[in-house]
This record gives C-alpha cells, sequence and structure tokens, in this order.
C-alpha cells in the first residue's frame, strides 16, 4: 500500500438516536391510541440487543459455541466489539412501563345488569 492510504476495517454497525425514534420516558397507552409500546421493553440500549439476537455480535460460524447460547440465571448479554477489542455488557432485563393516559375519558354509569330468572333457574333463559 502506499504511504498516503489508510486501510481501516470495522465491522458495520448502527446507531440509535434516542430523541428521533422514541420517548426517553417511555409509557404505556392505557385508552385511545393505537400503537405504541403494549409489552415490557428491556432495559438496556435496544439496538444491542437486536444486534445480539440478530447475530450481528458473533461471527457467522457453524460451530454451536459460536452460535445464539441463551443466558442462564443472570440475564445481561456480554460480547466484544470487534473494531475496538472492547467488552460490553448489555442489560436485558425487563423495565415494566408505567400506564399513561394522554386523553382524559369521563366515566360512563352503567345500568344495572339484566337479570335473566326463569323458573327459579338463573341459568335458564
Amino acid at each position: 500500500m502506499s504511504a498516503g492510504v489508510q486501510r481501516v476495517e470495522t465491522a458495520p454497525g448502527y446507531t440509535m438516536i434516542p430523541q428521533k425514534f422514541y420517548h426517553p420516558n417511555a409509557g404505556r397507552n392505557a385508552l385511545g391510541l393505537v400503537g405504541g409500546n403494549e409489552v415490557s421493553v428491556p432495559a438496556g440500549n435496544l439496538v444491542d440487543v437486536e444486534s445480539d439476537l440478530f447475530g450481528h455480535t458473533r461471527d457467522l460460524s457453524k460451530v454451536p459455541s459460536r452460535n445464539y447460547q441463551a443466558p442462564q440465571g443472570k440475564r445481561d448479554i456480554v460480547f466484544t466489539e470487534r473494531s475496538t477489542g472492547r467488552t460490553v455488557t448489555v442489560s436485558t432485563q425487563q423495565q415494566h412501563l408505567p400506564t399513561i393516559q394522554m386523553f382524559s375519558y369521563p366515566g360512563i354509569p352503567a345500568p344495572e345488569p339484566l337479570v335473566r330468572d326463569v323458573y327459579g333457574a338463573p341459568w335458564r333463559f
């Protein structure tokens, strides 16, 4: 190689911009909206969790020890970055979302439930 050319070998990756795609204080909508988070999310960085599940943090290999191994006991993902050699630990502990309500719906009174009493037997109607 010539003196002015540098060779850079880094693994492709991506970074999540927190302010662009999700609210830092996420919540679970109770009524009135379609979409949003309906389940608990991981407490660690979501991009790192997805990268590990898709296999971006592991070399392509058929060797079972290199494939995804479900964690036993402690639920953290630990991997080594290929470009820097740094060990990264990602917490997969569930972070339960608080229930939020965007609109204030008034309460609606309901009538008394219909009682079906036929010949003294409430199960017959």
